[in-house]
């Protein structure tokens, strides 16, 4: 009779490992889809680069080495503009790299003529932010930062 009694406490024994590993297995499965899930609603994309030329050819003295930022929001999209001065036959090339809530916006200069005057830009890249709340943005000029906003979202 102690042998079937020992035999009954292993299966038992067994039987309650079994039950605490399955716990342990969806508990750590269920985690993972949660922390997938705020990843996903937290995703930030590049969707468009608009380039406005420039806004005028009248041999402006440049007033400023820095770019200025300027921002609207809507429905989890957001539309940045980047007002800067370069020279009048600048033609731009675009790329973006996102990491976390940190966006790095470059354009490059990639024209070959060389003009002698400077024009006011203001280009348009669109992002599609979802619900993060809060971004810093770095605007990049021929590999130079002329802005670094820190930008609050309602």
């Amino acid at each position: 009779m102690l042998y079937l009694a020992t035999g009954a406490a292993m299966k038992a024994k067994y039987l309650f490992d079994q039950i605490v590993i399955l716990f342990v297995i969806i508990l750590i499965s269920s985690c993972n889809e949660t922390e997938l899930n705020n990843t996903e609603l937290q995703t930030i994309s590049y969707l468009s680069y608009k380039s406005n030329g420039c806004l005028s050819h009248n041999n402006l003295l440049k007033t400023s080495d820095e770019a200025i930022l300027s921002f609207e929001y809507s429905g989890g999209k957001l539309k940045t503009y980047a007002s800067f001065y370069c020279q009048c036959a600048a033609s731009f090339k675009d790329s973006v790299s996102i990491y976390e809530n940190t966006i790095n916006i470059f354009l490059a200069d990639t024209s070959l003529a060389m003009a002698d005057c400077l024009c006011p830009y203001k280009e348009e890249f669109v992002f599609n932010v979802g619900n993060t709340k809060e971004l810093n943005i770095l605007f990049y000029l021929n590999n130079y930062v002329m802005a670094d906003t820190l930008l609050k979202l309602n």
